[in-house]
């Protein structure tokens, strides 16, 4: 059992977070994995970053503990790394031998739905990179580290099905059994046909375990995968996901925003949502999608809702981009702030330089620009807006 965090506090106490995190990089028995060749790789070859954008997940939810949904309980945590990913991340050491085949997963996926039982209230948290396959429409089987291994049986014996992870983290219907009524997943990997879907009568994949007919299933549980059916996932060479970043840096920044809930100061909370997520990932993706000239794009399913995924400790900083028209002008041009109350919070005179920009925690402004005794006539640009991330342009207009 990879339990590599537990908070005996938390767990005694109240319900908390329970996470399962995966992250696979090296398959010993496809190419150049060292070990007992498979017959048949199905084209599929080593990874550098899966294994490194797991590891990021969990020192997220280390250094966010604080600001969770429910406070940080337990992490089970398996990685098989690249060597090139346990030369870039010393921390792979530290944790020791917690390899990600698939009798390790099947006993900490038992443990982590345990501790997932502990509570109604309690809140679970399931992440996966590595190679991911479909055996037919709207399918993701994970692949383990000992996939393909040679006289393991089946071409998918060494494979979970996400449905069937999913399916068995309902509740059950016997009359008072609980199980966190909240939940997220992250499926961080390909979802491309299996190359011998056509040629194998139902490719099997082993059950982890029984899962109960009837029942409510009455969970909040958004699925993000990192790509749509039938579509690659793509990473950065020794660095992460491309899903992995644009994730976290969203959950970080980008789909924060005030939620229906104040701070012990009576002000809006900030945090992120799965829906406030759903809509920061898809212009994030395409940004790192024209940098990197890929073509990844996200979807979401699962038992959608719009539950919290975290807090922020209070507004976010947000840059702001002031643009001055017409640009001539601009060396005569005062810019000023204020916030809702009226207080002056900014002021640049003259601006010199557009654009230009400046950072404002989250909330909603007033902007004016204009020009000291203006000759000929000049107009005065004022405007009330909402300063929310990523960022917030300014277009200040400034002549007639």
């Amino acid at each position: 059992m990879a339990l590599v965090f537990q908070d005996p506090q938390v767990l005694s106490s109240e319900p908390g977070l329970h996470a399962f995190i995966v992250g696979v990089s090296l398959y010993p028995h496809l190419p150049n994995g060292g070990g007992a060749q498979a017959t048949n790789s199905f084209g599929l070859k080593q990874l550098t970053s899966t294994a490194l954008s797991a590891y990021r997940m969990y020192e997220w939810l280390l250094k966010n503990r604080a600001l969770l949904p429910r406070k940080l309980a337990t992490v089970h945590l398996l990685v098989s790394p690249s060597p090139k990913e346990r030369g870039l991340e010393p921390g792979f050491a530290a944790l020791g031998d917690i390899r990600a085949t698939r009798d390790a997963f099947g006993v900490d996926a038992e443990q982590w739905r345990e501790r997932a039982r502990a509570s109604n209230d309690g809140f679970a948290l399931f992440y996966f990179a590595g190679h991911g396959l479909a055996r037919k429409k709207g399918d993701t089987v994970l692949l383990c580290e000992d996939f393909a291994k040679p006289g393991s049986g089946g071409v998918l014996n060494k494979a979970v099905d996400h449905d069937h992870l999913f399916n068995g983290m309902s509740p059950r219907k016997r009359i008072g059994e609980a199980i966190a009524r909240r939940q997220v997943y992250f499926v961080d990997a390909c979802r491309t046909d299996l190359p011998t879907a056509g040629q194998i009568e139902e490719p099997r994949v082993p059950d982890l375990w029984e899962i109960e007919l009837g029942g409510t299933d009455n969970r909040e549980a958004p699925i993000f995968f990192a790509t749509i059916p039938g579509a690659e996932a793509m990473a950065l060479d020794g660095v992460q996901t491309l899903f992995s970043q644009a994730m976290l840096a969203c959950l970080d920044h980008d789909a924060l925003r005030p939620l229906d809930e104040l701070d012990a100061n009576g002000n809006p909370r900030y945090g992120a949502t799965a829906y406030q997520l759903e809509a920061a990932l898809k212009p994030y993706l395409v940004t790192l999608n024209d940098k990197h000239r890929t073509t990844q794009q996200h979807t979401m399913g699962g038992r959608v809702s719009n539950i919290t995924l975290r807090y922020a400790e209070g507004p976010p900083a947000v840059s702001v981009v002031v643009d001055v028209e017409p640009a001539a002008d601009a060396a005569s041009v005062v810019y000023r702030v204020e916030d809702a109350q009226g207080q002056g919070i900014y002021d640049l005179s003259p601006v010199n330089a557009t654009p230009f920009s400046h950072e404002l925690p989250a909330g909603t402004y007033k902007f004016s620009a204009s020009v000291p005794n203006p000759q000929p006539p000049y107009e005065r640009f004022a405007i009330f807006g909402q300063v929310m991330p990523p960022s917030y342009p300014v277009k200040a207009r400034v002549r007639q």
